[in-house]
């Protein structure tokens, strides 16, 4: 870190700052910004934490830039020495307590409505882990997942695009994570990175919705070498590529991946070797409560809350979920439907024999 050492050391902090600050105002893209904001506001400690030895540049960027602020030579700065093992911070790694660690805790803090699960899937995610969420239909997943591309993009100071995949069912194939097929103006068709290969290119959180409806010998053939090794097979080039360094993955499903449920009859049974992928981070992704009560208005909440507690244990096949409330909490803020008329819509829609559980009567 002689770098950083050399700039705290030699009274050059001052014009470190007046430097990261004329970035600052020079950058016209967001991840930019973000980056020389957080430069301003932890030192010049910052890019060394964010990318290791890999900060060569940035370092020799502002020592040029001195030379000419200065009008006098500077001395050129060394190669900064490898980090010690114990107590640094490198890219995608922290301790607790650590500078990192403390951003991650800055950032989730920022965040209105934080998910439950989004601190600690930031932190997996930044250790290099892959992560599988399992949970019921509209528990949060894809909520969850935006707010942690939003989280990454804080902590690493750089945008961090999210990715969706959405898998369609067991006709799905491997060549489907690669690439997709659309028309041109012209009328023909052309195949294009798909979501998953753009994000392992040029970073990205990547999130796969659905994995479990796509066969085992799909998941396997599209997904196992990047999940394992970071590399990623580039049809349109013919040939296996490094990911990205800022590719995180992350996949959901309504199932364990072990086979269907009476719940979710549709779904597959994945290969061990895949299940593998998410050993150390996978997540059981339930209905919060404590979210619910943030987020969807008062009555709703209550309604949706009290009728769990009726059926729980009864096999109700019911969905009382977190989207629900949030599609009624719209149509309520809209303010063209009262409370009785949106819950009689939904109701509505509701087979006789659940609404007796639910209600105890049909209508």
């Amino acid at each position: 870190m002689r770098h950083v050492e050399r700039i705290n050391t030699e009274g050059l902090l001052p014009l470190w700052n007046e430097y990261c600050q004329m970035r600052y105002n020079a950058e016209v893209t967001k991840g930019s910004k973000r980056f020389w904001a957080s430069c301003l506001t932890y030192g010049p400690e910052r890019p060394y934490q964010l990318y290791g030895n890999d900060v060569e540049k940035i370092y020799a960027n502002f020592w040029a830039w001195l030379a000419v602020h200065n009008g006098k030579p500077v001395p050129k700065p060394p190669v900064p020495t490898p980090p010690k093992p114990e107590g640094q911070v490198t890219p995608g790694r922290g301790v607790q307590g650590s500078p990192l660690s403390i951003l991650i805790d800055q950032a989730c803090a920022a965040v209105s409505n934080l998910h439950p699960c989004a601190n600690e899937l930031v932190r997996l995610l930044l250790s290099g882990q892959n992560c599988y969420l399992s949970g019921p239909a509209g528990c949060g997943k894809s909520y969850l997942c935006a707010q942690v591309a939003g989280i990454l993009s804080t902590v690493i100071g750089k945008d961090i695009p999210l990715c969706d995949v959405q898998v369609t069912g067991p006709n799905w194939s491997d060549i489907d994570y690669l690439t997709k097929i659309m028309p041109t103006a012209g009328g023909k068709l052309e195949s294009i990175p798909s979501p998953l290969l753009n994000g392992a290119l040029n970073g990205g959180l990547v999130f796969i919705d659905e994995l479990d409806l796509a066969t085992a010998e799909s998941n396997v053939g599209g997904l196992n070498t990047i999940l394992a090794s970071r590399r990623i097979y580039h049809p349109l080039k013919g040939e296996t590529i490094d990911a990205h360094s800022d590719f995180y993955f992350i996949s959901a499903g309504n199932t364990d991946l072990r086979g269907p449920t009476p719940e979710f009859p549709a779904r597959c049974a994945q290969d061990s070797s895949l299940i593998s992928r998410f050993a150390a981070g996978t997540f059981q992704v339930g209905y919060s409560e404590a979210l619910e009560k943030k987020i969807l208005e008062p009555r709703v909440c209550k309604l949706i809350h009290d009728l769990r507690k009726k059926i729980a244990g009864k096999g109700c096949p019911v969905e009382l979920s977190t989207r629900l409330g949030a599609d009624m909490t719209r149509q309520l803020a809209a303010g063209l439907l009262t409370f009785d008329q949106v819950v009689h819509r939904w109701k509505q829609g509701l087979s006789a024999d659940i609404q007796s559980q639910l209600f105890g009567g049909g209508k």
